[in-house]
């Protein structure tokens, strides 16, 4: 069995200091975590869905027979996972997938899903990821070029065998991968896909628009 958790809980700090919260700007005329929803609900092999949300948009959300709801932290993206598998727990078997989503990746593909979760059920877990294109310097008591050619950046869909879960501290990392990163081979990863960027700034969210039309 497969289960999608789509994740809604953070503050948006980034975001929402200047631009308002995230979760009532609209593409297309639809939240942007609709248009994931909507790929998730056209992946037949996602046998459960469930959206994870901030408490203080508890009324605006109900659960329906497409999905469920749970309440989630603001702190982390683990904790909230944490949070949504502790409440299933006693319905999941230890070698089902939970493919994990942003909501405010409103461009990802239901065939990068499906990549992900194969690739999980092979190895255990499974993360997108892209190569960096840009120059990168890091800046501290001198400056220093590092060579792009291994370095990523990290997407979601991510995605892991429910035993692995139960073998993780949260408080190792801010997502499940952070936490078991040094078991992790390139077996692991899926090279992800440029349009499945994350809305994080108002420049974001202008270009998303313009991708739509």
């Amino acid at each position: 069995m497969t289960w999608c958790i789509i994740l809604l809980a953070g503050k948006n700090t980034r975001f929402s200091k200047i631009h308002g919260k995230k979760i009532n700007e609209l593409i297309n005329k639809k939240p942007m975590f609709m248009h994931v929803l909507d790929t998730c609900k056209k992946c037949n092999f996602l046998d459960k869905i469930i959206i994870v949300i901030n408490k203080k948009h508890k009324n605006a959300f109900t659960t329906s027979k497409l999905y469920d709801v749970v309440i989630g932290s603001e702190k982390n993206r683990q904790e909230s996972i944490d949070i949504c598998l502790n409440k299933i727990k006693k319905n999941i078997k230890k070698d089902d997938v939970v493919v994990t989503l942003d909501g405010d990746r409103p461009f990802v593909s239901a065939s990068l899903i499906k990549k992900v979760v194969n690739v999980a059920k092979k190895y255990n877990a499974a993360s997108a990821i892209i190569p960096v294109h840009d120059s990168i310097i890091k800046i501290k008591n001198t400056c220093n070029y590092i060579d792009r050619k291994y370095l990523f950046a990290v997407q979601t869909p991510q995605a892991f065998k429910f035993k692995m879960w139960k073998k993780t501290k949260s408080n190792q990392g801010t997502d499940f991968f952070s936490s078991i990163g040094f078991n992790l081979k390139k077996e692991n990863f899926v090279i992800g896909e440029l349009e499945n960027f994350k809305i994080t700034t108002k420049t974001d969210l202008k270009f998303a628009k313009k991708l739509i039309i």
